[in-house]
């Protein structure tokens, strides 16, 4: 995947970079509106993704450890990935495998045949959450401006500063 495409999903419209809800349930809604509010998805699918996502971490925590979350759908709502991002100062209880907060939300939606797409992009996802130089650079920042070129340069760099 290049950071072209990687760039088409995550865009500054589509990042929150003070949460301020509290739950799991609450930030899966707050991003969903955030793809409403962008004009990404329309508020029926919006609500529609919602219930899929959630009845998802019904399944299992979506949270992977190292203070992220991502929540996750293939779904037929979608023509195309979308990703949204939300940060918390404060951290957000999401039973994660580590049993720490959570305080970087990577929520996506992928129609149901981008397997490839969706698999890198995961792959991506999770790469950068293992390296603590990224999430330092990422938790860092004060804009949703700011997070996309993070995560541009997080692409281009994989291994960061170190």
């Amino acid at each position: 995947m290049s950071v072209a495409k990687v760039t088409r999903h995550v865009r500054p419209a589509h990042v929150v970079v003070s949460l301020e809800a509290e739950s799991r349930d609450e930030v899966v809604k707050d991003l969903a509106g955030v793809l409403v509010t962008s004009g990404a998805l329309t508020k029926a699918k919006g609500d529609a993704l919602v219930a899929e996502v959630l009845g998802r971490e019904g399944e299992g925590t979506t949270g992977i450890g190292g203070g992220v979350a991502v929540p996750h759908a293939k779904t037929a709502l979608v023509k195309e990935l979308v990703v949204a991002v939300g940060m918390s100062t404060r951290g957000i209880e999401w039973a994660s495998v580590d049993g720490d907060r959570v305080h970087v939300v990577f929520l996506i939606a992928s129609p149901p045949d981008a397997n490839q797409e969706y698999l890198a992009l995961m792959r991506w996802v999770v790469s950068l959450t293992r390296s603590k130089y990224w999430m330092k650079l990422l938790r860092g920042c004060a804009t949703p401006a700011a997070v996309v070129e993070v995560l541009e340069e997080s692409f281009d760099h994989p291994a960061g500063g170190r």
